[in-house]
């Protein structure tokens, strides 16, 4: 027996968002995501560091994740999986 319920026409409109302001305020969560694209030799540290100062201001955890260094993982895992 199945438990989904039915659901009407009118309650399917109450559910759906009608502005982006409702969207964002349905969707709120307290995780922030940046990421920065720089060219080789800029100084991007100083805007990271600059940037999770701000952040530690607010409360938030600010975790650095370098994607380079993420594709390195996956590559590496690829080729000794595919061995």
């Amino acid at each position: 027996m199945s438990t989904a319920k039915k659901l009407s026409l009118e309650t399917i409109k109450k559910e759906v968002p009608k502005t982006s302001l409702e969207k964002v305020k349905k969707t709120y969560t307290e995780e922030v995501v940046f990421g920065l694209c720089t060219p080789i030799g800029c100084d991007k540290q100083r805007v990271i560091n600059s940037l999770e100062k701000r952040l530690n201001e607010y409360g938030y955890k600010v975790v650095q994740l370098k994607l380079s260094t993420f594709i390195k993982k996956v590559k590496a895992a690829n080729f000794v999986a595919n061995v």
